[in-house]
């Protein structure tokens, strides 16, 4: 792989993410959400917060670096918007 295709990976990675948070653990993709704000709720940490103004509803990461990786939003969420994180951050 050359560098210029290193480069490209990486616009398209962050393109990709645009719609798409992550903390140390975990991977969460708004597209998904269907804010039933349980995931905020389960959080003992706080890292979610709620987006909820018509037309526009969803969970969004407001405390990335308070996440201890526990996943309990993964469990409670029951859309797939919450995932483990598979890709270490480089």
């Amino acid at each position: 792989m050359t560098d210029m295709d290193r480069e490209r990976q990486g616009r398209t990675r962050l393109k990709r993410d645009a719609r798409r948070s992550c903390t140390e653990f975990i991977r969460f993709d708004r597209r998904e959400c269907e804010a039933c704000w349980k995931c905020v709720e389960a959080c003992p940490a706080g890292v979610f917060g709620k987006i909820n103004v018509p037309f526009h509803k969803h969970a969004k990461i407001v405390n990335r670096e308070a996440c201890t990786g526990c996943r309990k939003c993964l469990r409670a969420c029951d859309y797939g918007a919450i995932g483990p994180l598979t890709e270490k951050a480089e």
